[in-house]
Protein backbone atom coordinates (compact mmCIF):
# COMPACT_ATOMS: atom_id res chain seq x y z
CA UNK A 1 0.00 0.00 0.00
CA UNK A 2 1.48 3.56 -1.02
CA UNK A 3 0.32 6.65 1.06
CA UNK A 4 0.83 10.26 0.18
CA UNK A 5 4.31 10.72 1.25
CA UNK A 6 5.54 7.63 -1.07
CA UNK A 7 3.51 8.55 -4.00
CA UNK A 8 4.49 12.53 -4.03
CA UNK A 9 8.41 11.04 -3.80
CA UNK A 10 7.40 9.05 -6.69
CA UNK A 11 6.08 11.96 -8.93
CA UNK A 12 9.05 13.81 -7.46
CA UNK A 13 11.63 11.71 -9.08
CA UNK A 14 8.92 11.13 -12.36
CA UNK A 15 9.51 14.66 -12.99
CA UNK A 16 12.98 14.92 -12.50
CA UNK A 17 13.82 11.98 -15.37
CA UNK A 18 11.39 13.97 -17.83
CA UNK A 19 12.88 15.97 -20.84
CA UNK A 20 9.65 17.74 -21.67
CA UNK A 21 5.74 19.18 -20.33
CA UNK A 22 3.81 15.51 -19.79
CA UNK A 23 0.82 15.74 -18.74
CA UNK A 24 -0.73 13.05 -15.91
CA UNK A 25 -4.45 13.13 -15.05
CA UNK A 26 -4.99 10.99 -11.65
CA UNK A 27 -8.08 9.41 -11.05
CA UNK A 28 -9.72 6.87 -8.04
CA UNK A 29 -7.70 6.08 -5.00
CA UNK A 30 -4.70 7.80 -6.30
CA UNK A 31 -6.10 11.24 -6.64
CA UNK A 32 -7.99 10.76 -3.21
CA UNK A 33 -4.39 10.11 -1.46
CA UNK A 34 -2.30 12.82 -3.42
CA UNK A 35 -4.66 15.66 -4.09
CA UNK A 36 -7.64 15.21 -1.46
CA UNK A 37 -6.29 14.14 1.92
CA UNK A 38 -7.65 10.48 2.08
CA UNK A 39 -6.43 8.64 5.30
CA UNK A 40 -5.86 5.67 3.28
CA UNK A 41 -3.56 4.33 0.80
CA UNK A 42 -3.63 2.76 -2.64
CA UNK A 43 -1.94 -0.17 -4.35
CA UNK A 44 -1.92 1.43 -7.69
CA UNK A 45 -1.53 4.64 -9.94
CA UNK A 46 -4.60 5.35 -12.40
CA UNK A 47 -4.33 7.68 -14.73
CA UNK A 48 -6.82 8.81 -16.79
CA UNK A 49 -4.62 9.77 -19.11
CA UNK A 50 -2.68 8.03 -21.78
CA UNK A 51 1.14 7.05 -20.72
CA UNK A 52 3.65 7.83 -23.10
CA UNK A 53 6.98 6.10 -23.29
CA UNK A 54 9.07 9.15 -21.53
CA UNK A 55 6.75 9.08 -18.66
CA UNK A 56 6.67 4.95 -18.40
CA UNK A 57 10.62 5.28 -18.48
CA UNK A 58 10.70 8.30 -16.35
CA UNK A 59 8.13 6.29 -13.93
CA UNK A 60 10.55 2.91 -13.57
CA UNK A 61 13.96 5.20 -12.92
CA UNK A 62 11.96 6.61 -9.81
CA UNK A 63 10.41 3.34 -8.74
CA UNK A 64 14.07 2.65 -8.44
CA UNK A 65 15.28 6.28 -6.70
CA UNK A 66 12.89 5.55 -4.00
CA UNK A 67 13.12 1.71 -4.05
CA UNK A 68 9.18 1.04 -4.43
CA UNK A 69 7.77 -0.44 -7.49
CA UNK A 70 4.05 1.33 -7.71
CA UNK A 71 2.19 0.17 -11.02
CA UNK A 72 0.86 3.15 -12.94
CA UNK A 73 -1.40 2.38 -15.60
CA UNK A 74 -4.21 3.76 -17.82
CA UNK A 75 -7.42 3.08 -16.95
CA UNK A 76 -9.85 1.59 -19.31
CA UNK A 77 -12.70 1.79 -17.59
CA UNK A 78 -12.91 4.88 -16.03
CA UNK A 79 -16.32 6.64 -16.44
CA UNK A 80 -16.98 9.99 -14.97
CA UNK A 81 -19.32 12.81 -15.71
CA UNK A 82 -19.61 13.69 -19.11
CA UNK A 83 -17.56 17.47 -18.78
CA UNK A 84 -15.60 16.22 -16.32
CA UNK A 85 -12.33 16.75 -18.40
CA UNK A 86 -13.09 20.60 -18.40
CA UNK A 87 -13.20 20.79 -15.15
CA UNK A 88 -9.97 18.92 -13.96
CA UNK A 89 -7.36 20.72 -11.66
CA UNK A 90 -3.85 21.51 -12.26
CA UNK A 91 -2.40 19.94 -8.54
CA UNK A 92 0.01 22.46 -7.47
CA UNK A 93 1.12 21.00 -4.27
CA UNK A 94 4.40 19.83 -5.52
CA UNK A 95 7.10 21.72 -7.25
CA UNK A 96 7.65 20.14 -10.66
CA UNK A 97 9.10 21.26 -14.06
CA UNK A 98 7.92 18.65 -16.67
CA UNK A 99 5.14 16.68 -15.08
CA UNK A 100 1.84 18.55 -14.88
CA UNK A 101 -0.41 16.93 -12.64
CA UNK A 102 -4.11 17.06 -12.65
CA UNK A 103 -7.39 15.67 -10.78
CA UNK A 104 -10.79 15.59 -11.25
CA UNK A 105 -13.07 18.06 -8.59
CA UNK A 106 -14.25 15.74 -5.97
CA UNK A 107 -17.63 15.73 -6.60
CA UNK A 108 -16.55 14.21 -10.52
CA UNK A 109 -14.86 11.52 -8.36
CA UNK A 110 -17.78 10.76 -6.29
CA UNK A 111 -19.53 10.19 -9.72
CA UNK A 112 -17.01 8.32 -11.41
CA UNK A 113 -17.04 5.68 -8.41
CA UNK A 114 -20.51 5.28 -8.05
CA UNK A 115 -20.79 2.86 -10.51
CA UNK A 116 -18.84 0.47 -9.21
CA UNK A 117 -19.41 1.32 -5.52
CA UNK A 118 -17.76 -1.55 -3.44
CA UNK A 119 -16.41 -0.79 0.03
CA UNK A 120 -13.41 1.13 -0.99
CA UNK A 121 -15.45 3.76 -3.30
CA UNK A 122 -17.93 3.89 -0.68
CA UNK A 123 -15.57 5.11 1.95
CA UNK A 124 -14.24 7.49 -0.77
CA UNK A 125 -17.35 8.80 -1.40
CA UNK A 126 -17.65 9.36 2.58
CA UNK A 127 -14.83 11.20 2.72
CA UNK A 128 -14.78 13.70 0.00
CA UNK A 129 -18.43 14.93 0.64
CA UNK A 130 -17.19 15.26 4.76
CA UNK A 131 -14.37 16.71 3.86
CA UNK A 132 -14.84 19.16 1.00
CA UNK A 133 -18.80 19.70 1.74
CA UNK A 134 -20.30 18.68 -1.54
CA UNK A 135 -23.80 20.27 -2.05
CA UNK A 136 -25.98 17.40 -2.69
CA UNK A 137 -28.22 19.21 -5.33
CA UNK A 138 -24.80 19.88 -6.90
CA UNK A 139 -24.35 16.08 -7.17
CA UNK A 140 -27.98 15.32 -8.42
CA UNK A 141 -27.54 18.02 -11.26
CA UNK A 142 -24.39 16.39 -12.18
CA UNK A 143 -25.56 13.02 -11.93
CA UNK A 144 -28.61 13.99 -14.37
CA UNK A 145 -26.80 16.45 -16.99
CA UNK A 146 -23.37 14.24 -16.90
CA UNK A 147 -24.26 10.42 -16.05
CA UNK A 148 -26.25 9.02 -18.76
CA UNK A 149 -23.60 7.96 -21.11
CA UNK A 150 -22.43 5.95 -18.24
CA UNK A 151 -22.07 2.06 -19.78
CA UNK A 152 -24.18 -0.91 -17.29
CA UNK A 153 -27.28 -1.20 -16.54
CA UNK A 154 -29.02 2.31 -15.42
CA UNK A 155 -31.35 0.91 -12.93
CA UNK A 156 -27.88 -0.29 -11.17
CA UNK A 157 -26.02 3.29 -11.88
CA UNK A 158 -29.39 5.10 -10.23
CA UNK A 159 -29.68 2.41 -7.54
CA UNK A 160 -25.92 2.77 -6.32
CA UNK A 161 -25.92 6.71 -6.93
CA UNK A 162 -29.36 6.82 -4.69
CA UNK A 163 -27.34 4.62 -1.79
CA UNK A 164 -24.43 6.82 -1.71
CA UNK A 165 -26.84 9.89 -1.21
CA UNK A 166 -28.70 7.76 1.20
CA UNK A 167 -25.63 7.09 3.28
CA UNK A 168 -23.97 10.48 3.20
CA UNK A 169 -27.07 12.64 3.70
CA UNK A 170 -29.97 10.93 4.91
CA UNK A 171 -32.84 9.03 3.12
CA UNK A 172 -35.54 12.37 3.11
CA UNK A 173 -32.88 13.65 0.32
CA UNK A 174 -32.22 10.02 -1.26
CA UNK A 175 -35.89 9.89 -1.84
CA UNK A 176 -35.79 13.48 -3.67
CA UNK A 177 -33.30 12.77 -5.70
CA UNK A 178 -34.70 9.51 -6.68
CA UNK A 179 -37.91 11.01 -7.96
CA UNK A 180 -36.36 13.58 -9.73
CA UNK A 181 -34.10 11.13 -11.47
CA UNK A 182 -37.28 8.81 -12.22
CA UNK A 183 -38.97 11.94 -13.39
CA UNK A 184 -36.31 12.64 -16.00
Amino acid sequence: MFNKKILDQLIIETDKNLSKLTDLVLIGGTALVVKYQSPRATLDVDTYSKITKELQEAWKKAEKTVGVKVPLSQSTIAEGPYEMETRFTLYRDLKLKNLKIFVPEPADIILMKVPRFVGKDRDDIKHLIKEYNIPHKALLKRFLDEMGHVIGDRNTLVSYYVLAIEENYGKDIADAHEKSINSK
